[in-house]
């Protein structure tokens, strides 16, 4: 099995943004996302295209340090920043779409996000300060969620079944 495994080697000089990655996922789209600490990177197969923050534009990245990503099963490419917050890839593939509270009017962006899992209609967030949000797909939601069993840090998460694992 090892014998079969071929392995390529990306490096800034490839045009990744920067030699640390965090984390790595890819979408429907077959695209590869590179979380690293200098911009969130979309590798093709040849070629990077690079999203870092821009000043005063609404729907770009609110930092450059990217430390989480999730592709979901209905096409969504969800990221973290190390800063705190939520963001969600547009359909126009180029913006980001921002989640900055609950819809009870919790404020985010400060909440590490440091995992994110996914069961059938439901997008599982751990957190470092706010615990457990979840973002529910049908009704376009986030929420906080409220067992209080759960503490203000999750740092693992995975769905199986009708359970949801999680680590603290």
């Amino acid at each position: 099995v090892y014998a079969q495994a071929t392995f390529d080697h990306l490096t800034t000089a490839d045009g990744l943004s920067q030699s640390t990655v965090w984390e790595i996922a890819q979408d429907r789209k077959g695209f590869i996302w590179i979380a690293t600490a200098d911009g969130l990177n979309r590798y093709d197969g040849s070629t990077f295209t690079v999203f870092r923050h821009q000043p005063n534009q609404s729907g770009s990245l609110p930092t450059n340090d990217i430390s989480t990503l999730h592709a979901d099963r209905f096409g969504n490419l969800w990221v973290a920043p190390r800063a705190g917050g939520l963001h969600r890839l547009r359909d126009d593939g180029q913006t980001f779409e921002h989640f900055p509270r609950t819809n009870r009017g919790e404020g985010i962006a400060g909440a590490h996000i440091g995992c994110l899992a996914e069961s059938e209609n439901t997008l599982w967030i751990g957190t470092s300060g706010m615990g457990l949000l979840a973002y529910d797909f049908s009704k376009t939601q986030l929420l906080r969620w409220p067992d209080r069993r759960i503490g203000s840090d999750v740092t693992a998460l995975l769905p199986e079944g009708n359970h949801l694992w999680l680590g603290e």
